[in-house]
């Protein structure tokens, strides 16, 4: 059915209210595109822009609606013909104690819809605001696959993890935003300083909590998008501190996975960092106006979990204990998804409004009960399908409870340098040196004694030390171990007879293991373990050889 049958059938409707029979929905975007500021780049003149900005200058928020057309809400235009309509503003406007609006503090909504039907425009426009109307910390989900923010490049702060390795570049946009099997091999690679001109800042946290407070230190009304931490520095700290969470729950790096000797099934997907940071903001804040935007939310609460070694399920019931308390403390959860189903039920139910996309299928209707998605048995207020005749991005559908309303949002257009591409950071495991740091800050979080730092075969090699250097030297042969980074700096040569230097050390998770083999019968020999073990060191060369385990 096309838009405009669609629309005729809604003024006809006899039953209808006013919204079923309003053919235009309200609050239409101009849609028309302003210019950047006279000598000055977008985004490089604005109240967020540098630490002491002139009060003439304009907001981040203000500029975004110039350059994509994206119009502030206006309550009347929702309110004047029905009051129900107040359900889309009310749940973008955030206020402490309502006057605008009807809901106290923060919000929570699920946004559904098919793949091209404008989700990632729409969360473009809530972001842009959000901003404007609550002057809020807006945090996009940043993720390998896809780079949907790109359009506010010019008015975002990229955070990536310092205990992570990584590597940036443009994808060609023929092989698809998002493709699972590309690598940042197959594009143009980026340096540092590139990808720093990419966009208008670019910050590394050591963790979790140092996250949040540069979040909280810095100015409010921004775009930022937040790369979780492959190494889940603080994570599991701030489970342990939580009153919700008996213990603490764990978050095992994935080269971490690799030597618990499963099969690397303990390895936490990365995507469950994300657990740890809402439980971090709703704990420790900024308690400043927070909203969280999530692409793709099923990787996240995906239906049907279970408890597995990541405790999937006790993170997800965390979660849900959460929802209330963090709308109490100014912080709103946004989430997109293509299907309700994909999703944890009793995670679902939490979301107390929705958002009906333009994909061409019907919204929930009242008087049938099993359209009705979960936590809204009964409490759908639509008489009729308003949505099945619109298949193209325009037109959304928010509801909740207590009403609904349709609104226009337009086009958020990728820049012309952008068009036929995309932005792909990967994120990998940190340096060695990097790696020991955070097991023996574990170790002490979790009160285990230290451990030696250095043990090694005195008939293999020889130590050497400064303030700045520390080095193990193969005394019988040739080559070096930089101690500070548990690597070879130059070839390991030996002149013990019967034995050579197997290529690659052994890591153990703990220790670094360097290791000969004995070649008359293959046995494999440790020689050295760097930086630290709990077990007794027997020198493998001194009792005539033995196995590396």
């Amino acid at each position: 059915m096309s838009s405009r049958n669609q629309q005729t059938r809604d003024q006809s409707a006899s039953t209808a209210d006013d919204d079923e029979r309003d053919p235009s929905p309200p609050n239409a975007s101009p849609f028309t595109n302003g210019t950047a500021p006279t000598e000055f780049g977008w985004g490089e003149r604005t109240l967020q822009s540098t630490a002491h900005p002139p009060k003439y200058w304009k907001s981040d928020a203000y500029e975004l609606g110039q350059c994509f057309g994206i119009a502030d809400l206006d309550v009347a235009s929702f309110t004047e013909r029905n009051p129900r309509r107040i359900v889309h503003p009310d749940m973008l406007i955030h206020e402490k104690q309502p006057s605008r609006t009807k809901s106290a503090k923060g919000t929570d909504f699920l946004v559904r819809g098919e793949r091209g039907c404008g989700k990632t425009t729409l969360l473009l426009t809530f972001a842009r605001q959000l901003m404007r109307e609550n002057d809020e910390i807006v945090c996009w989900r940043g993720r390998e696959g896809s780079s949907g923010w790109l359009p506010f490049k010019h008015w975002t702060t990229v955070y990536l993890p310092a205990n992570a390795t990584v590597r940036a570049a443009w994808m060609p946009e023929a092989d698809g935003d998002g493709g699972l099997n590309l690598s940042v091999d197959d594009g143009e690679e980026l340096t540092a300083d590139q990808l720093e001109d990419v966009v208008r800042d670019v910050v590394y946290y050591d963790d979790v909590f140092d996250l949040l407070d540069t979040l909280g230190e810095r100015p409010r009304g921004t775009f930022n998008v937040i790369y979780p931490d492959p190494s889940f520095a603080g994570c599991r700290e701030v489970t342990r501190e939580s009153r919700r969470v008996n213990g603490y729950f764990p978050f095992v790096p994935r080269w971490e996975a690799e030597y618990d000797g499963t099969g690397g099934t303990s390895e936490t997907p990365l995507v469950q960092w994300w657990f740890a940071f809402w439980l971090a903001r709703c704990d420790h804040g900024p308690f400043a106006w927070t909203t969280l935007l999530f692409d793709e939310g099923g990787d996240l609460i995906p239906s049907g979990a279970s408890q597995s070694v990541s405790r999937l399920y006790d993170k997800l019931e965390m979660l849900r204990s959460i929802f209330a308390e963090s709308r109490r403390r100014m912080a709103t959860l946004g989430m997109a998804i293509h299907y309700e189903e994909n999703l944890d039920p009793d995670t679902r139910r939490e979301f107390k409004w929705r958002v009906h996309m333009p994909d061409g299928s019907a919204n929930p209707v009242r008087d049938k009960r099993g359209t009705h998605p979960v936590g809204m048995k009964g409490d759908v207020k639509m008489k009729n399908d308003l949505m099945s005749g619109y298949d193209a991005p325009g037109v959304g559908l928010t509801y909740s409870k207590t009403g609904f309303t349709r609104f226009q949002w337009g086009d958020v257009p990728d820049w012309p340098a952008d068009e036929s591409r995309w932005l792909r950071i990967e994120l990998g495991a940190p340096s060695a040196s990097t790696k020991r740091a955070l097991r023996r800050a574990r170790r002490e979080d979790d009160g285990e004694e230290s451990t030696p730092e250095l043990e090694y075969d005195s008939t293999v090699f020889r130590e050497w030390q400064n303030q700045v250097d520390h080095r193990l030297y193969v005394d019988r042969g040739s080559g070096q171990i930089d101690v500070n980074d548990a690597t070879v700096t130059d070839e390991l040569v030996s002149d013990i007879d019967g034995f050579r230097f197997v290529d690659e050390p052994r890591d153990r998770g703990d220790v670094i293991e360097f290791v000969m083999r004995a070649d008359a019968t293959g046995d494999e020999v440790v020689v050295a373990r760097v930086p630290t073990t709990s077990e007794p060191f027997t020198p493998g060369t001194a009792t005539g050889g033995g196995t590396s385990r």
